[in-house]
């Protein structure tokens, strides 16, 4: 496959957000609002990434496994930053920063060969980490 850069960009994020969410075991509304406001429906059904019965498709796995051979070598540092940037975003959408969610972040980190000293400086340079 050579699908379009932005798609597998969807569709990690679309992973890395879920896997996020589920982290701590207890899924809020807050989060629930997060994932349907970022990720609706539509925009999975349209590009085939579930079925009618809202279930992940071939297709989804199929370029899952494609975003995770082409990402870490075809994205840029900044592009890394900006996905790192919304995984902590997700984290933050019931309020709370919890340990299991910043492993699922260090994980989608190194999947995409971001160190976790660099999302820990890049983090507290926008402010969002203390010290």
């Amino acid at each position: 496959m050579d699908s379009d850069l932005e798609l597998l960009r969807f569709v990690f994020n679309f992973h890395v957000v879920d896997l996020i969410v589920q982290a701590d075991q207890v899924v809020e509304e807050a989060e629930i609002a997060y994932v349907v406001e970022n990720f609706p429906r539509d925009a999975l059904a349209s590009r085939g990434l579930i079925d009618e019965k809202n279930r992940l498709t071939d297709l989804y796995r199929d370029l899952l496994a494609e975003a995770l051979m082409r990402l870490p070598a075809e994205l840029d540092q900044e592009q890394k930053l900006e996905l790192i940037d919304r995984f902590f975003e997700t984290a933050m959408a019931d309020g709370h920063f919890e340990k299991p969610e910043k492993r699922a972040i260090l994980v989608a980190a190194n999947l995409l060969g971001v160190p976790p000293e660099l999302i820990h400086h890049h983090l507290h340079d926008l402010g969002t980490l203390d010290g």
